[in-house]
């Protein structure tokens, strides 16, 4: 009897491990859900519409400001540093986190 039940025991690990496998939703191409794009930190992105070709025909499609420069002029007691911070690509939505603790959305693309 105690064996039966060590080895159900045993298998529970093993289940559960199966079940969070089987959840953990696929990111699509371009999507860039964590830091170095995938949790290997490969920095892969299987995206191909910029080439070695065509890089030098980039131009400016949008540009964005933050929100850091209004909050500072409002709070002259406030200091800010450079921002590094990594964009993360969800389900067509880059994220970043920005100075003071902000996180938010700042571009939807398809």
């Amino acid at each position: 009897m105690r064996s039966a039940v060590a080895a159900r025991l045993r298998l529970v690990p093993v289940v559960c491990l199966l079940i969070l496998v089987a959840c953990e939703r696929r990111a699509e191409p371009g999507d860039w859900r964590v830091y170095g794009a995938d949790k290997a930190n490969t920095k892969y992105s299987p995206l191909d519409q910029i080439t070695a070709d065509n890089v030098s025909q980039l131009e400016v499609a949008w540009r964005w400001a933050s929100i850091d420069q209004p909050i500072l002029d409002a709070d002259t007691s406030l200091w800010t540093g450079q921002n590094e911070a990594t964009p993360l690509a969800v389900d067509g939505i880059r994220r970043s986190a920005f100075h003071h603790s902000f996180f938010f959305p700042i571009l939807s693309f398809s």
